[in-house]
């Protein structure tokens, strides 16, 4: 499994169409990988640079995306929490992020891009 999925807050997201009704502003949703450093951001905390993130769309778009970190932890459930109160974006696993999508809590943005793999462990009695 890899973190590979961006997410943000449904309300949030609820919140910024309105804003863009209201102001025409296009500039809150991120529409590209730099987009991400207008935004609050919620990482793990065992990614290194997490100062820095490498998005991958294929072998030949990467782009590395200054974020600022809000939230740090190496609680999957507490950042997905922390990402669907409206914290901020961050990266969530799928077998998290499947079910709050469903449930309406979070949704996809930058759906064509991914986080770059990370190593699993597993200890086993």
């Amino acid at each position: 499994m890899s973190i590979s999925s961006l997410a943000e807050s449904a309300s949030e997201a609820a919140a910024w169409q309105a804003t863009l009704r209201n102001s025409a502003s296009l500039s809150r949703r991120p529409q590209r990988p730099e987009d991400l450093g207008y935004h609050n951001y919620v990482v793990r905390s065992h990614l290194r640079g997490a100062e820095q993130i490498r998005l991958i769309r294929s072998e030949r778009e990467v782009a590395d995306v200054a974020v600022k970190p809000v939230l740090r932890s190496d609680n999957s459930h507490l950042i997905c929490e922390a990402i669907a109160s409206g914290m901020g974006i961050g990266l969530v696993h799928d077998v998290l992020l499947e079910p709050m999508i469903a449930a309406g809590r979070l949704e996809r943005v930058l759906s064509d891009w991914h986080h770059e793999p990370q190593a699993i462990q597993a200890v086993y009695p």
